[in-house]
């Protein structure tokens, strides 16, 4: 993810690179490849898909920063071609592997559109003090982190980034003790859902 940060890519972006990133090694066994190079191909692949398409040559050299702090970038020799045709080489794979199915239903979107929401019910200190946007996105950002985001829906995964922003700031929506016999989440699931991270 830092490399993803370094290239300033779209947030989204690195989340769906960290995703493939996860798929790929649900697929095969871990020992058998280098997690550096999937993951700095995922991030390829990633830009990709998302149109924020970054030249290799900066992926690689971006990538290769972040894990030897500080070196410069590498030179056009024999170390940059063989990182090169590695990352086409594990292009081709893992697009086989993940059977080119790379462009994903990002909880993003959800996350956005139920913030929205919560905007509308929340009074207006509340929203505008505590920053429950911002945690909520951070929480969905690091969630991607572990390979558990694989295990449940896009719109759970967003439902809960926010569920839990709002109980680290000890926020309620209003009127929910007014329905409590009307579920509109699962709490015990979205609470299982954070405590697998």
């Amino acid at each position: 993810m830092l490399s993803g940060y370094k290239l300033k890519c779209h947030p989204v972006t690195i989340a769906t690179a960290a995703t493939i990133f996860h798929r790929f090694f649900r697929e095969v066994d871990p020992s058998g490849y280098d997690k550096y190079l999937i993951a700095a191909t995922a991030l390829y692949l990633a830009g990709k898909a998302r149109d924020e398409n970054h030249k290799l040559r900066d992926v690689i050299n971006v990538t290769h920063n972040t894990l030897h702090r500080g070196s410069p970038p590498l030179e056009l020799k024999e170390e940059y071609w063989n990182r090169r045709d590695a990352i086409v080489q594990a292009e081709l794979l893992i697009m086989r592997l993940l059977k080119f199915e790379i462009t994903l239903n990002n909880p993003h979107k959800y996350l956005l559109h139920y913030l929205k929401t919560l905007q509308g019910w929340l009074p207006r200190d509340v929203w505008e003090n505590i920053p429950l946007a911002q945690s909520s996105f951070a929480f969905l950002q690091d969630f991607h982190h572990s390979s558990t985001v694989l295990d449940y829906p896009p719109h759970i995964a967003a439902i809960g980034c926010i569920h839990l922003a709002m109980q680290c700031y000890g926020v309620q929506v209003p009127y929910i003790d007014e329905t409590e016999d009307l579920m509109w989440y699962n709490v015990s699931f979205i609470l299982y859902l954070f405590h697998s991270v």
